[in-house]
């Protein structure tokens, strides 16, 4: 959470910074500026290092065998997400087009079962460690 804010807060800074410079209008950045320090702040009460990030999904399915399924599946979606010419002009739900959306639908359950059976797997091997302890 923190590393995710934290970069979130940062990039509206250097966005304001921009917009300022390129429209010359005023921007208050220091709200946001306190809020990364407060995010800071925090990261280190919990015990996080400067150096230590988010897990990334891509090193996480990797770790659990997943880094092929990860891979297609956000590829897939990638490109139904953020509007692009071929998902926008090519899904008339027609064709070999038909299929796609039941089949993506098994495809998630399946590999959200998979994950629910690792993430049981290990909390009944390792437990749950929240941040506070």
């Amino acid at each position: 959470m923190f590393a995710d804010g934290i970069e979130f807060f940062e990039a509206i800074v250097r966005l304001q910074g921009r917009t300022h410079k390129a429209t010359g209008i005023p921007v208050d950045s220091t709200p946001a500026r306190t809020t990364i320090s407060a995010l800071c702040a925090g990261k280190i009460k919990v015990g996080l290092t400067a150096q230590d990030r988010h897990l990334e999904m891509r090193d996480m399915a990797k770790e659990v065998g997943l880094l092929d399924e990860y891979l297609d599946i956000n590829r897939i979606y990638s490109k139904l997400v953020h509007r692009t010419a071929f998902s926008v002009l090519a899904f008339s739900n027609t064709g070999e087009l038909a299929y796609i959306a039941p089949f993506m639908f098994n495809v998630g359950s399946t590999y959200g079962l998979q994950v629910w059976e690792m993430l049981e797997e290990h909390i009944i091997t390792h437990g749950m460690k929240s941040c506070a302890s």
